[in-house]
């Protein structure tokens, strides 16, 4: 079945509709936040941070919708590819786990793709904040946390993935 794996319409989870709604408000939020402080916006802002936080690069105002527009394409583009589970690489999927086994891994990219999301918007704020005068979120111990964040997502979802297989193997 590896090589040819069905194409299964799955409806969303409650949990992808709810995470996909705080993304899009994340974005929205940055958006309107960015359009109600514009003129309050100075003209340099922080382009880029050390592993420590502080600024290493500065850079216009313009550069708030690159960030804007990665974040926006990625999320796009991660939704895109949760409608295709069946082009992923799974090993030993059989009829009793596919299901399942698609759903985990669409979850995970929908988790992933809304953490980032988050993040995106997070850090334009950051950059507004600090270009105005105030103290940088952003730090080591952000960097930590963020990263510590993408690997447990990572390791629960193949770690359900891993017990999904078995639980298939047991029926069967």
């Amino acid at each position: 079945m590896d090589h040819n794996p069905p194409v299964l319409k799955l409806k969303m989870t409650f949990i992808e509709k709810l995470l996909n709604v705080a993304g899009i408000l994340s974005f929205f939020g940055i958006i309107l936040y960015v359009i109600a402080t514009w003129n309050a916006i100075p003209n340099q802002l922080p382009g880029h941070y050390n592993l420590s936080g502080e600024v290493t690069r500065w850079g216009g105002r313009a550069e708030l919708f690159i960030l804007l527009a990665i974040g926006l394409l990625l999320w796009f583009g991660m939704t895109v590819l949760e409608r295709f589970p069946h082009v992923y690489n799974y090993k030993n999927l059989t009829e009793a786990n596919v299901k399942g086994q698609y759903i985990n891994s669409r979850m995970q990219i929908n988790v992933l793709k809304n953490e980032i999301a988050i993040l995106f918007p997070f850090i334009i704020w950051n950059n507004i904040r600090v270009a105005r005068g105030f103290p940088s979120s952003i730090n080591t111990w952000f960097f930590v946390i963020f990263l510590l964040i993408l690997a447990g997502t990572i390791t629960f979802f193949i770690v359900r993935s891993y017990r999904l297989k078995r639980e298939a193997a047991e029926v069967s």
